[in-house]
């Protein structure tokens, strides 16, 4: 396997979600307010999602109580919580395409920290009784370009010539490790927020667990590590060496 970078300069990071989904051994309605006197001093603000407006019996019996109820936030922050009675999501989005000031600062030197104080956190509080799935999402942009100029394989016809300089996305399926991939590359994708629209090309790597050997929440930092891990394989393999070059890549090396 060839040496990944720690990181890549300008990160294309747009978003990143890490998920779990669990059981509840509380009423459902009981959640929210178990989890507000946790996160409050840390996210200082609150907004209900639509969903909310949905009667309980409804949303119980659509199983919508792994949709986002409630969401945690500061003001000016690019971090954010998603909250339901069986869902708890910590959510990264690039605020500004043409703004550094906000961008991905890292696994390691903080989102995974910040995923151990959290899950400590309300683990803590013991309303959940059992994890049943781990999922780690990224979206990777890369502004004004074809990507599939960039992949280690691209889409051709019968005589060899590329199908993929139009609008074009390539969705795989990949089971490694007792992990399931989702890898879907776009070259046509669209980027907003309110600074403005971008078109360019999106990588969107969806890394989740569902079955797990020994019980989560003693174990959860080794899951974490292991779906960020293949997470991070997935996307840096489907690319050519010499774009990855041309992105400024650091290793651990040269540190």
């Amino acid at each position: 396997m060839k040496n990944l970078p720690k990181s890549i300069n300008p990160t294309p990071i747009v978003s990143a979600s890490i998920e779990i989904r669990f059981n509840i051994n509380c009423p459902y309605e009981a959640v929210f307010g178990m989890l507000y006197s946790t996160l409050s001093s840390k996210y200082e603000k609150y907004e209900e999602l639509p969903i909310v407006n949905i009667p309980e019996k409804i949303r119980i019996q659509d199983n919508l109580l792994e949709t986002p109820h409630y969401r945690f936030y500061n003001e000016d922050s690019p971090f954010s919580l998603l909250v339901a009675p069986k869902l708890f999501v910590y959510v990264y989005s690039k605020q500004d395409l043409n703004n550094d000031a906000n961008d991905y600062p890292g696994w390691s030197e903080f989102i995974y920290k910040e995923l151990v104080e959290l899950y400590e956190s309300i683990f803590k509080i013991g309303f959940i009784q059992d994890v049943y799935k781990l999922g780690i999402r990224y979206n990777d942009f890369f502004k004004d370009i074809n990507i599939f100029d960039h992949t280690t394989f691209n889409l051709v016809d019968t005589n060899h010539k590329r199908k993929d300089t139009i609008s074009t996305q390539i969705t795989q399926t990949k089971h490694i490790d007792n992990t399931i991939n989702n890898i879907s590359i776009s070259n046509n994708a669209l980027f907003q927020n309110k600074f403005g629209k971008y078109n360019g090309s999106m990588i969107d790597t969806d890394t989740f667990m569902v079955n797990f050997d020994k019980e989560f929440k003693s174990n959860y930092k080794e899951y974490l590590q292991k779906c960020h891990a293949v997470n991070k394989k997935l996307f840096y393999e489907n690319l050519k060496d010499e774009f990855i070059e041309s992105l400024n890549p650091i290793y651990e090396d040269e540190l």
